[in-house]
């Protein structure tokens, strides 16, 4: 089951850590702001962006997510080359047979 985040953008994330506690609110901010953090959600995201990019176009992939077409294609290049990952070129369908 997926829940909605209580957040979409930075006033949204600042808001929900103003709701918490001064020592959850610390840790927690400190922890999104931690470099190591920061790039291993960067690579969870750009590796989402790939899988969706499998089966639709750059274009249906940055409207599905919300980015736009470039950030699809820099997220799906980041990840091809972080992972060395191989199969159908991202935004491309199979032909009609």
């Amino acid at each position: 089951m997926t829940r909605r985040v209580p957040f979409t953008d930075l006033a949204s994330l600042k808001a929900w850590l103003g709701e918490l506690r001064p020592a959850d609110r610390i840790h927690t901010a400190r922890l999104i702001a931690d470099t190591k953090t920061r790039g291993e959600l960067v690579q969870l995201a750009n590796a989402e962006i790939y899988e969706h990019s499998r089966d639709h176009t750059t274009p249906e992939t940055a409207t599905h997510f919300g980015i736009t077409d470039r950030a699809a294609r820099r997220a799906i290049s980041e990840h091809r080359k972080a992972t060395g990952a191989e199969g159908k070129p991202p935004g491309r369908r199979k032909a009609a047979e």
